[in-house]
């Protein structure tokens, strides 16, 4: 994604409010980038969890590995798209 073509309309708004979107996009971006990761250490801290209780079913694991696998895929999608 190409921060010039989402600035598109604004050059002739205040400098001030200019700056401080652009600021907050490349905060979004940078954001969206390690949300694969984040999703997946949510997965593993189940999984540790998990291990650390008597947990009886298999939720939690299953719960913890759809988050690793959703993760690991969206961490690849989301920095494909995102520079």
């Amino acid at each position: 994604m190409h921060l010039e073509n989402t600035y598109s309309g604004l050059e002739h708004t205040n400098p001030l409010v200019f700056k401080l979107i652009k600021k907050y996009i490349t905060m979004k971006n940078e954001i969206l980038k390690y949300l694969g990761i984040i999703v997946m250490l949510i997965g593993v801290i189940l999984l540790a969890v998990y291990h650390f209780s008597d947990f009886p079913g298999n939720t939690l694991l299953i719960i913890a590995a759809i988050c690793v696998v959703v993760g690991a895929v969206g961490h690849v999608i989301l920095n494909k798209f995102i520079e």
